[in-house]
């Protein structure tokens, strides 16, 4: 056989370790040396030898990743670089868009450290890798893609790019909405309300508005600052861009229609949004319109009185309005000495709690007032030694229209008074008591004559053992009784009927005490027979 040229060996050798210089460290020198084997023996090549060249290769890891973050946040994606190459090599990074960054991430927790600024390149040695992240801070809203790309000195050497989806939300708008003026008024008064709207984010938020479409009995009287535009009853601002932290105000004054009825809530809510928030905020203020007062009379049934003597008091109070009053309370202030008589109130003729009494203010609770209702309160005081000479009383009606937690609206009536003279009776210094025995008929608690019947020869023990009966009038009078407290009592068997209970009688019905100072009244009523037999 023939041998070969040694030239053409030489060619052979030379090429073929080339094609496994991958993976191999650049400057290694390759020899290699063929043997021809034949029939005639072996024969060896010339050695060949070669140098194997640098070749450029990367990986970039975790393509694809998505995050979400608060706008005014940093945010950061982690990517692993590694050299695949044969040799140190330098790589190339291009974040994008404008405002990313590529930072080393050397201590591996996942944010920019002190020492890890922005790189623009790395160098890595064969098969080593580090961790960069791809990131900065988020001072928009929405969605956005970030790319890094990692290439070679020559990019056609090698190169790899990786997308990451990133969004940004942010907190919504603080809106609120505050009446400047009380929250109950008329009908044709003017209402005032502040309106704030202010941007919670540390970054700025576009496009901000706020429309305050006003409600059917508001009409609108002037704002600072002017709406942007008006159509009829709907107002809108544009704000345009909101700094961080800024607040926009808005100074609103309106007027309630005329003629709007009574007890009609007035609710007004603005709503403020941005086009980089998603949905909208809104506040809302409300006040009650009621422009009818109560109306209040009151009545004495005495012209005039000394101590020791009852007064009967008769209070009205009426609604005029159409809307339905809860909470209703008359109060009344008698005169310096008037002591209210316990058990002594009525309501529409019934019995009712004796009124709280607080710095000689006494506080009757009626409830409830229906549409254009009228309720009468009776009651009695007792005229004490220390009372001037004329004797005043005055009252007031107060209730609440509305829901006590929405803007309820206090309604009040007319102060109304009465006064009568105090007329002292001399009897030698010595005092008296004088009264009737009636039935009751009227339930008023006090004689109406030509409705109550008296009763005559009805038997009145006083404490001490003086006693009387009454006459055809139904009359009796003890005089001549020293200055003090008494007791008396109706004798149960002398009268056709029991007598009515009265408060500090203790159960003992026809028993009654007083303070008797001058000439006293004290009247035993009777209860009637309900079964009409007389």
């Amino acid at each position: 056989m023939r041998a070969l040229p040694l030239s053409l060996l030489s060619l052979y050798l030379l090429l073929t370790p080339a094609a496994l210089a991958v993976g191999t460290p650049a400057g290694t020198v390759i020899t290699n040396t063929a043997t021809f084997d034949s029939a005639d023996g072996a024969v060896d090549s010339n050695p060949a030898s070669l140098t194997v060249q640098a070749v450029c290769g990367l990986t970039l890891g975790q393509d694809g990743q998505d995050r979400s973050v608060q706008a005014g946040q940093g945010a950061y994606f982690s990517h692993l670089l590694t050299n695949t190459g044969n040799a140190r090599q330098t790589f190339t990074l291009t974040p994008a868009p404008n405002g990313v960054n590529v930072y080393q991430d050397l201590d591996a927790n996942g944010q920019p450290g002190t020492g890890e600024g922005p790189v623009e390149s790395v160098t890595l040695g064969q098969d080593a890798s580090t961790a960069l992240l791809l990131g900065g801070m988020v001072s928009t809203f929405g969605a956005r893609t970030w790319t890094l790309s990692a290439s070679c000195a020559n990019p056609q050497d090698g190169q790899s790019t990786v997308s990451d989806t990133l969004s940004s939300q942010g907190t919504s708008l603080v809106i609120t909405k505050t009446l400047t003026t009380p929250a109950q008024i008329q009908a044709g008064e003017a209402a005032s309300y502040t309106v704030t709207v202010k941007n919670p984010n540390p970054v700025a938020v576009s496009g901000v508005t706020l429309d305050d479409p006003l409600p059917q009995n508001e009409t609108f009287v002037s704002a600072s600052p002017a709406p942007t535009t008006q159509d009829g009853q709907a107002l809108h601002w544009e704000f345009g861009t909101l700094q961080p932290n800024e607040t926009r105000t808005v100074s609103l004054n309106t007027a309630t229609v005329t003629g709007t009825p009574d007890d009609t809530l007035v609710t007004n809510t603005a709503t403020a949004k941005s086009s980089d928030l998603p949905g909208s905020v809104q506040a809302s203020a409300a006040l009650r319109v009621f422009t009818t007062t109560l109306l209040l009379t009151k009545a004495v049934l005495e012209r005039n009185a000394d101590a020791g003597d009852l007064l009967h008091y008769t209070v009205t109070l009426s609604n005029p309005s159409g809307a339905e009053l809860s909470g209703v309370t008359i109060i009344d202030t008698p005169a310096a000495g008037l002591r209210y008589l316990a058990g002594s109130a009525r309501l529409d003729g019934q019995g009712i709690p004796d009124p709280a009494q607080s710095g000689g203010v006494l506080t009757f609770a009626a409830n409830v007032l229906h549409a254009r209702q009228t309720i009468t309160l009776t009651y009695s005081l007792q005229v004490g030694p220390d009372t001037a000479e004329i004797l005043p009383n005055t009252a007031t009606g107060r209730a609440i229209a509305g829901n006590s937690s929405t803007a309820p609206a206090v309604v009040n009536s007319n102060m109304a008074r009465v006064s009568i003279p105090r007329v002292a009776r001399l009897f030698g210094g010595l005092g008296e008591i004088l009264g009737r025995v009636y039935v009751d008929r009227s339930g008023s608690g006090h004689y109406v004559d030509g409705i109550d019947t008296p009763v005559a020869g009805a038997r009145i023990l006083l404490a001490g053992g003086r006693e009387v009966l009454t006459d055809q009038q139904g009359r009796y009078h003890f005089a001549d009784l020293q200055p003090g407290t008494y007791t008396l009592r109706l004798d149960p068997k002398s009268a056709p009927w029991a007598a009515r209970p009265w408060p500090g009688d203790r159960g003992l019905t026809g028993s009654r005490g007083a303070e008797v100072f001058s000439l006293t009244n004290i009247d035993f009523p009777l209860i009637p027979n309900t079964g009409g037999v007389k």
